[in-house]
């Protein structure tokens, strides 16, 4: 330790309380401590006391803490920091695996999982050692069927199950409007085509849309309708002419005459 003293009537001397005299003066401190240093000249007058904090480092007495183990989805970044707490010397944190120094925080974007060691080193050489885990969360590959279901309106329709496995939400867009977040739903629709899609999401937040048609066809009913020339006559000339005029995708039809006779005939 060195001391500059002035002033006075030389020659000055340096009293460093309880360590030595003169300037400078080597010492060996086995904890931190406050360190009293004062001057006298040659008529024995003293200057002030001044007093200075000694630490003695000793970085096994602490802990590195490193920042959470996360979970990234892909695509995603991490964001990784360290701390050595209540440390009072200077220290120097590199992240070998990385290529990086300092404490951080550091974004770090994610391809796989990976354990990422941090360390700390101190003005002494000592070493503190830790690591973050970073899982990379791939969700579910999801696949509707091109179509889920066709038949006659109003269709009632159970979505397919047992399409992915694991803690995961589901969000179905019903394609009329219509959501659940069902694992499994069902729905009525009206006639018409819709689009039926999915999303699942990991309970880190990650997402996927299903892949596939998820088509439902609802077939609108046939309109049952004809027309009678005449409509009306008499036993003299009893014949009618009915001419089926219904709509829709007919595929078979049933007149029935109202005197016990029936036919089949389009």
């Amino acid at each position: 330790m060195t001391a500059t003293a002035s002033g006075g009537t030389a020659p000055l001397t340096v009293n460093w309380a309880g360590i030595g005299m003169g300037s400078p003066v080597s010492y060996s401190f086995p904890a931190n401590q406050q360190v009293n240093v004062s001057v006298t000249d040659a008529n024995g007058c003293s200057g002030p006391t001044l007093t200075y904090p000694v630490f003695v480092l000793d970085l096994n007495d602490h802990q590195l803490v490193p920042s959470s183990d996360t979970t990234v989805c892909p695509g995603g970044s991490a964001v990784l920091t360290a701390a050595v707490p209540g440390y009072p010397g200077a220290l120097t944190f590199t992240w070998p695996s990385l290529g990086l120094t300092g404490a951080g925080p550091h974004v770090v974007n994610v391809a796989n999982s990976q354990a990422v060691p941090v360390q700390a080193y101190d003005a002494c050489g000592q070493l503190l050692s830790g690591s973050i885990t970073i899982t990379l969360e791939t969700p579910p590959v999801v696949t509707l069927p091109p179509l889920i279901a066709e038949g006659c309106a109003p269709l009632t329709v159970t979505m397919p199950g047992g399409l992915a496995t694991g803690p995961l939400t589901y969000l179905w867009d019903l394609g009329d409007g219509s959501t659940s977040s069902a694992e499994q739903t069902t729905h009525t629709y009206a006639a018409g085509q819709y689009q039926v899609s999915l999303m699942v999401t990991t309970p880190a937040g990650c997402t996927s849309n299903a892949q596939g048609g998820g088509l439902v066809n609802a077939l609108p009913g046939p309109v049952a309708d004809f027309t009678a020339s005449p409509w009306s006559t008499n036993m003299d000339d009893p014949t009618v002419d009915l001419t089926n005029t219904s709509t829709g995708s007919v595929q078979q039809w049933l007149w029935s005459f109202g005197d016990g006779d029936t036919s089949a005939q389009g």
